[in-house]
């Protein structure tokens, strides 16, 4: 059997990367809605769930707003690595 390769990822980073998702001008719903469910299952699982509140709907004067542009608050607990975390969601995203 193939050895798998284990890894761990700080949620402080999860976080930030996913928070920068919810807002890049780039994103479907559809996209940010998968993001989301994803990231508060995360949050929820390490203890780390805060709520989270909507974006202005005047950022995206373009878009419908669907629901699906979030800012999920930070727990105390990751603040650190959330703040640590730094890099551009749209020039990570293909």
């Amino acid at each position: 059997m193939p050895k798998v390769a284990r890894k761990t990822i700080e949620v402080g980073k999860v976080l930030k990367m996913a928070n920068s998702f919810l807002a890049a001008e780039n994103t479907t719903s559809e996209e940010r809605e998968a993001v989301a469910s994803l990231l508060e299952a995360i949050l929820f699982e390490s203890g780390n769930y805060r709520g989270y509140r909507y974006l202005e709907g005047s950022d995206y004067p373009e878009e419908i707003m669907s629901g699906s542009r979030r800012y999920y608050f930070v727990s105390g607990t990751v603040s650190t690595d959330y703040e640590a975390e730094n890099r551009d969601i749209n020039v990570i995203r293909v």
